[in-house]
């Protein structure tokens, strides 16, 4: 199904917050990519033997996390409400496995019977990656599928409003996707680290056509003590696509406690919306916290 226009006064805000979990998956990864400096009161230590080389071991990771809202790109995945999510973090080698499960809330639609539907309710997202480095360059690519079990989907929906007509039928395709990804980041010093990534899917949510989000991450190490670190944190990104153009940015800190507890809160906004965010919670400028545990 061509994204129309008909379909893009409708579903817009409701697409548009789907369009990366990049927060979500690289949460369990805030701190491992800066350094913090050495426990001042160690002067000197002997040198240590290096131990020889082992094969690639598998690693597991998880977290669990609840926040005021879940922004992603600039919007709310959850129509401005509470966020619940768990996260488990596969390694081997090179290759990593990413699973997230989450509540979902896009907004209400009309069912052809007069019913008011949910358009999702929940989200299973699955990543597949290979990372390596380069010298002190980082680079990354994967693709990850997006699920939403219980979805009102591949079915017809009833719009109503004056600049639409006479209320009408409009079919809304499969709601999962997949989505591509490739980045390349690093260290421009030892305590901070920049990532760009771009993100491409032939397909969006409900069919509604190509989309690219190209992203800018940066993590910077404010202060460290005993077992606390403080960073700094922000993104910007630029969405392109079938359904939207717009501008995302975010910026806050995110407190560590023994690299096990998590404590994050940043502002969030969108420029150039192609609809009035302060009409909605949506797409609006908010202040967003997250608390999570690591394991």
């Amino acid at each position: 199904m061509n994204a129309t226009s008909t379909n893009k006064w409708i579903t817009s805000i409701a697409l548009s917050a789907l369009l990366s979990f990049g927060p979500v998956t690289a949460f369990g990864k805030v701190s491992e990519s800066v350094t913090p400096p050495a426990d001042t009161d160690v002067i000197e230590q002997a040198p240590v033997e290096q131990p020889p080389e082992t094969k690639p071991k598998l690693e597991i990771k998880g977290a669990v996390a609840l926040g005021t809202d879940m922004r992603v790109r600039g919007l709310s995945f959850t129509d401005g409400g509470t966020s619940v999510f768990g996260m488990v973090h596969v390694e081997y080698s090179n290759f990593y496995a990413v699973m997230v499960g989450m509540n979902a809330d896009l907004g209400p639609v009309t069912d052809t019977n007069g019913d008011t539907q949910k358009l999702v309710h929940s989200a299973l997202i699955t990543a597949l990656g290979y990372k390596t480095k380069w010298g002190s360059v980082e680079l990354d690519a994967g693709a990850t599928f997006y699920a939403f079990p219980g979805a009102f989907d591949n079915q017809d929906f009833l719009v109503h409003g004056p600049i639409l007509g006479l209320p009408r039928e409009i079919p809304l395709g499969q709601a999962r996707f997949f989505e591509a990804h490739v980045g390349i980041g690093g260290n421009p010093w030892k305590t901070m680290n920049v990532k760009f990534t771009a993100n491409w899917t032939p397909d969006f949510i409900y069919e509604s056509g190509e989309n690219w989000a190209f992203e800018a991450n940066l993590k910077q190490l404010l202060w460290h003590k005993d077992k606390f670190t403080l960073l700094g944190v922000g993104q910007l990104g630029y969405n392109t696509g079938d359904l939207l153009d717009y501008w995302y940015y975010n910026a806050g800190l995110t407190m560590l406690y023994k690299h096990q507890y998590v404590f994050d809160v940043r502002y969030n906004n969108t420029s150039s919306f192609p609809l009035d965010c302060s009409l909605t919670e949506v797409c609006g400028g908010a202040v967003v916290a997250l608390f999570g545990i690591l394991f």
